[in-house]
């Protein structure tokens, strides 16, 4: 990866790589890390005589490969805490007010079924003052968050009610990201969110079940649209997106094809 970043012609490209070689850039932090660093350095060191731009010039590359994982260990806390602040407001908009828990025993309690009106009322006001805060790190703190109390070996009351709290969130911040994009742009997203391209074609051909031909011809044209832009962008896209893009385009191209010929 040294050697990669050494040789990029065009540096816009370098925080790409780092950025896709995260994980093994993370695990530079321990002791293991600290060799294979010092490896490095020291097979620069035996070129140094011949050579001492190279030595130079690794030197400065590790310096920045360590910088990079410093600042995306720093952004990365910032980004957590941010979330959790974020997941709170939402939660606390759907507590009952001062009022209601003088009532209760000055005890904040998430509204019950009867109170729907009034959560839905809570939930509609935070929603829209924070929506240009659904960013996709945000979406994956929400879905972390579900995996994390659904995966207990021993769900609670408790935790049950708060699955299914953080689940109704979850399918509001999609709902009001979707108002925007339109309904083909959101599954399309949530598409991109799957790492086994068995389980999103399993996911695709249902939708394209339920939803036909007209559907399938809306998501192909942004698939289309995605593909295009990729093109245009100096350097190239990630290769993993314009892999799993292209992907998709082709079972909606498929689906269009095998509808195309009993129509």
């Amino acid at each position: 990866m040294v050697n990669e970043v050494m040789t990029i012609s065009q540096p816009e490209l370098v925080p790409r790589l780092l950025a896709n070689n995260i994980e093994l850039i993370m695990g530079l932090q321990g002791e293991e890390g600290a060799q294979i660093i010092s490896s490095i350095l020291e097979e620069a060191k035996e070129v140094k005589e011949e050579d001492d731009d190279t030595y130079t010039q690794t030197l400065q590359t590790v310096e920045m490969v360590l910088g990079f994982a410093e600042d995306f260990v720093q952004q990365a806390q910032e980004m957590d805490a941010n979330n959790k602040l974020l997941l709170g407001k939402i939660m606390k908009a759907m507590v009952t007010s001062e009022n209601d828990q003088s009532v209760s025993g000055g005890e904040g309690r998430i509204l019950d079924t009867n109170d729907a009106s009034n959560r839905e009322e809570a939930l509609d006001k935070v929603m829209k003052e924070e929506k240009k805060n659904f960013s996709t790190g945000f979406l994956r703190h929400l879905e972390g968050e579900c995996n994390r109390i659904s995966s207990q070996k021993e769900m609670t009351p408790e935790s049950s009610r708060l699955l299914e709290i953080l689940l109704m969130i979850q399918t509001r911040v999609l709902e009001e990201l979707g108002q925007d994009l339109g309904e083909a742009a959101l599954v399309l997203g949530q598409l991109m969110g799957y790492e086994k391209e068995e389980e999103l074609l399993g996911v695709l051909d249902a939708g394209l079940t339920v939803r036909g031909n007209e559907f399938a011809l809306e998501m192909a044209s942004l698939t289309e649209e995605a593909l295009d832009g990729f093109s245009r962008i100096p350097g190239g896209a990630d290769p993993g997106l314009v892999q799993k893009v292209q992907f998709i385009d082709r079972r909606l191209q498929e689906f269009l094809n095998e509808t195309n010929e009993f129509q």
